[in-house]
């Protein structure tokens, strides 16, 4: 039987536009192109997605960060006012006291796109920023029937956002110390989700990007919001990076298996076996041999938020000063 070819062809043109050459026959001699143009969350849903119907985070960060390097990321710093956002610096002399009448004292540095149900994406965006007063690392998420193109159309939504992070800094270090050098296992459900920082359940690859995002503003900063700001880039920068190559890491290997016409439940059980096998040698030590089962430890620690290597962070009412 001889297969009924479509009557549209569709040419790829430069991102966000589609081209459809409108036709009865299937090899138009002289047909009239028509352009489209995607929304960001259409771009998004044809760009992000792995052949699985998953987010390849590994895309997904590498497209938010596209054209973000440190100059343009600091361009993006913004205080909320009653009329809309204002573009600032993030400076020693912007204190609590200089901060301009009618604004909140949160500084906005990224707005971006949440998947939703069935791993789409629409017009919902998860706004990050940092509270100058209280030192607190933030996430607002605001829902939207129309694209937030901007910082104007996000502040006609902005009534419509809710903070669901709201945790201080000094806690957010914390807990990447302790995920990274003890427990790096939390990051198979996210570290916010794990410590209890979120309201909203995210894909465990969606948390990771959020805490890259954190540590990036925290660094791009370091200079302004830590006495020693080579410690801390010392310190945390390896943790970033670690995080951003864990990422890649499961896109590439999902791709792979993906070619290989594996599905994700037969990836998962070949990647569980590799854990199996690892902590079949690895988890051998000879001082546990002949005692008794004890219960599993709990994996948040007692004072996470104390952490000593922290009491090098300058101290927010000098800064505020």
């Amino acid at each position: 039987m001889m297969s009924r070819k479509s009557s549209h062809t569709v040419t790829e043109v430069p991102p966000g536009h589609v081209t459809f050459l409108k036709s009865a026959n299937p090899e138009p001699s002289s047909a009239k192109p028509t352009e489209v143009r995607l929304t960001y969350a259409e771009r998004l849903n044809l760009y992000m997605n792995h052949p699985w119907g998953l987010v390849d985070y590994h895309i997904y960060l590498a497209h938010i960060e596209s054209g973000r390097d440190r100059i343009n990321r600091s361009k993006e710093c913004h205080l909320l006012e009653s009329d809309g956002f204002t573009q600032v610096s993030l400076t020693e002399e912007l204190t609590s006291e200089k901060i301009p009448t009618g604004t909140t004292p949160t500084v906005i540095f990224v707005s971006i796109p949440v998947p939703k149900v069935a791993n789409k994406f629409d017009n919902t965006r998860l706004v990050l920023g940092f509270d100058l007063t209280a030192f607190n690392l933030q996430g607002y998420l605001v829902e939207s029937e129309t694209p937030l193109d901007g910082y104007k159309d996000l502040h006609k939504a902005w009534n419509k956002g809710r903070l669901i992070i709201n945790m201080h800094a000094h806690k957010f270090l914390g807990m990447v110390d302790h995920t990274m050098r003890n427990d790096i296992e939390i990051l198979d459900v996210g570290m916010l989700r794990h410590y209890g920082e979120t309201k909203r359940e995210f894909h465990a690859g969606f948390d990771m990007v959020i805490a890259i995002q954190f540590l990036q503003f925290l660094s791009d900063h370091a200079d302004l919001l830590f006495e020693d700001s080579e410690w801390f880039r010392e310190t945390y920068t390896s943790s970033q990076y670690n995080m951003r190559e864990m990422i890649a890491a499961s896109s590439h290997g999902s791709w792979f298996a993906a070619n290989d016409g594996m599905t994700v439940e037969q990836y998962r059980q070949k990647e569980r076996r590799k854990v199996v096998v690892s902590n079949l040698f690895y988890g051998q030590t000879v001082d546990i041999l002949g005692q008794a089962a004890s219960a599993e430890q709990k994996a948040v620690p007692a004072e996470v938020s104390k952490v000593d290597a922290h009491a090098k962070l300058i101290k927010l009412g000098a800064w505020l000063a």
